[in-house]
């Protein structure tokens, strides 16, 4: 309705009045000079509540328009958090070859809230010391890793696909990704000593993706009820875990995975956890980030395929021929020539999707980070945010046509090829992904046993992709699909 001073009452008009002050006042909050010349610019200077909310409406939409009009560059203030957005290769290959002491993931998740949702050990050594197994062992024997995740899939896929039922497809992916990763990383019969446990890692884990994504907008003053809230749940987890990990080591029944762990686990991490406290922290962090991507590509694959049968009918074809031949294994060898089609769709999948909107850095120990982008040089400030928008990249109609569609022939035409970081979403340089190649062969295994073995069909429109969850893009909405066995 109109508004005018006659038609509001007092306490209506000194509520808009206090609203308004409220904004101006976050606004000079948040808007400051630059303190170097050359800084990169900043989208609706001065009203960065617009910014924030054409953000949150479609981070991936917004990033492109914006990298189209500044040229590969600029900052998106979130409240007086400064996050220069890198759309500019260039600017990409030289912010990835700085040394985390200048260019930090870690103070970067410090200040995002991780170190209470996912705790101290992981935020600052789970990474290193996780690359060093999977780099040491699994890497070594990657076949044999394979066949074993395709055993404890189709165990987890008995359980989870029950024939006849309607079910939501993302929350049954990841439960069956959530089940291998701890038979086969943690302990092989964790969920019989302990069933409870993969609901409640479940749900804490969705808890921890809705806090993180309030902190980066809403600062972690304002989400601290949020965070505190995660972190009871995540210790409260790691009190059941830790007992249970400290027998199974004794006993000598530990996983190869928690063996190969525990040598590199000093207590010195974090002096106020006990050793097998600390460990249980790092199985956390391995299950959170080893079953997530695979889970999440696996889903989004099934979603583009259930929305164009003549792709469905070839990946179908191609995974019970697969299935039939005992002689064929998945390896980084083989896997050009083994599941093709399926390959082409997870590529694919991975440009659409990006796993997440992007990875962050912040400035650090250094008055700013200079970069050139073409013929201008700018300087990034200390104590300011770098993004590298993996959403963006792989919807670059510089490099990729028709961006948007879902297309697996793209990679027949060999698009993309010979681009440097023509899509990242296993991000890049000294902090790619470690568990890329098992993550790529596992996503393709898994889905070859679904076509193989299932059918799966919905009877509504699938709603589109959302990235309200920053490191996990799904779907706006459920996908509920009937499971009827092949």
């Amino acid at each position: 309705r109109g508004i005018s001073a006659t038609s509001l009452s007092f306490f209506e008009m000194l509520l808009y009045v206090i609203l308004c002050a409220f904004l101006l006042l976050i606004t000079a909050l948040s808007v400051r000079k630059a303190r170097y010349e050359n800084e990169p610019p900043e989208p609706f200077y001065g009203f960065f509540l617009l910014s924030v909310i054409l953000y949150a409406a479609d981070p991936p939409g917004f990033i492109v328009r914006m990298a189209k009009r500044f040229k590969g560059i600029f900052v998106l203030n979130m409240f007086g958090r400064r996050i220069t957005v890198l759309s500019d290769r260039e600017v990409l290959a030289q912010v990835l070859r700085q040394p985390d002491t200048v260019c930090s993931p870690v103070e970067a998740m410090r200040d995002f809230g991780f170190v209470d949702t996912v705790g101290t050990v992981s935020v600052f050594h789970g990474t290193a010391l996780h690359r060093q197994v999977l780099m040491s062992d699994v890497k070594k024997s990657l076949p044999e890793y394979i066949d074993d995740f395709s055993v404890f899939a189709g165990e987890a896929l008995l359980r989870q696909f029950v024939p006849g039922q309607k079910r939501e497809l993302f929350e049954m992916i990841r439960k069956i990704m959530m089940e291998v990763t701890i038979r086969q990383f943690i302990d092989a019969n964790l969920l019989e000593a302990m069933p409870s446990f993969l609901d409640e890692f479940f749900e804490y884990q969705e808890d921890q993706e809705e806090t993180v994504a309030k902190t980066i907008v809403l600062r972690k003053k304002v989400t601290s009820y949020w965070l505190n809230r995660s972190k009871k749940r995540r210790c409260a987890l790691s009190a059941k875990l830790a007992p249970y990990l400290k027998k199974r080591v004794e006993e000598g029944k530990a996983s190869a995975y928690v063996q190969s762990l525990l040598p590199l686990v000093t207590g010195d991490e974090d002096s106020s956890l006990s050793l097998y406290e600390i460990l249980a922290e790092l199985v956390f962090g391995v299950l959170f980030a080893s079953h997530k991507n695979i889970a999440i590509t696996c889903s989004q694959v099934l979603c583009f395929l259930l929305t164009s049968p003549s792709l469905l009918e070839k990946a179908t074809a191609e995974a019970i021929s697969y299935s039939r031949s005992a002689s064929q294994t998945l390896s980084m060898d083989s896997m050009d020539s083994t599941l093709p089609f399926l390959g082409m769709c997870v590529q694919e999948s991975l440009r659409v999707t990006a796993h997440s909107i992007g990875a962050i850095r912040k400035i650090v120990n250094v008055p700013y980070l200079e970069v050139r982008s073409g013929d201008r040089t700018y300087r990034i400030p200390r104590d300011s945010y770098v993004c590298l928008p993996s959403a963006f990249f792989g919807k670059d109609e510089q490099i990729w046509s028709l961006a948007h569609q879902f297309d697996p022939s793209r990679f027949i035409r060999n698009e993309g090829k010979g681009t440097r970081f023509a899509m990242t979403p296993f991000s890049g340089g000294r902090h790619a992904c470690p568990g890329q190649s098992y993550a790529v062969l596992a996503i393709r295994a898994l889905l070859a046993q679904i076509l193989t073995s299932y059918t799966l069909k919905v009877d509504t429109p699938l709603p589109p992709l959302t990235f309200e969850k920053p490191t996990l893009a799904q779907r706006k909405g459920p996908v509920l699909v009937l499971v009827q066995k092949r």
